[in-house]
């Protein structure tokens, strides 16, 4: 009976892995990267890279890109090349906010 049984499950996930491969193969993947550093290659750098994404399909970036003005124009220039942007906003905490104490010291 324990065999019946092994051999039903093993045969059940068979069919669900088939199954789960079928319906994760699809047409209309999103082509994405992270983009580094960026903001701080020149105009003519920045420019040549959004015309390399644009030519290889990329549809949107993760990026981490200041809010100052040359991070604004970055951004604008993105936009403008049809690329949508995951827009990640640097913190910049306060010079009066206190440290957190390590994480490294043993409990007493």
């Amino acid at each position: 009976m324990k065999k019946v049984l092994y051999l039903v499950v093993f045969f059940g996930c068979l069919l669900v892995m088939a199954l789960a491969s079928a319906l994760a193969q699809t047409s209309d993947a999103m082509v994405g990267i992270n983009l580094g550093h960026a903001q701080t290659d020149t105009f003519e750098q920045q420019t040549a890279l959004l015309n390399d994404l644009k030519a290889a399909g990329v549809l949107v970036i993760r990026a981490g890109i200041g809010p100052d003005d040359k991070g604004v124009d970055l951004v604008r220039r993105i936009y403008a090349q049809g690329i949508k942007i995951l827009w990640i906003i640097p913190l910049k905490y306060p010079a009066d906010v206190p440290v957190r104490p390590s994480c490294n010291t043993q409990p007493s």
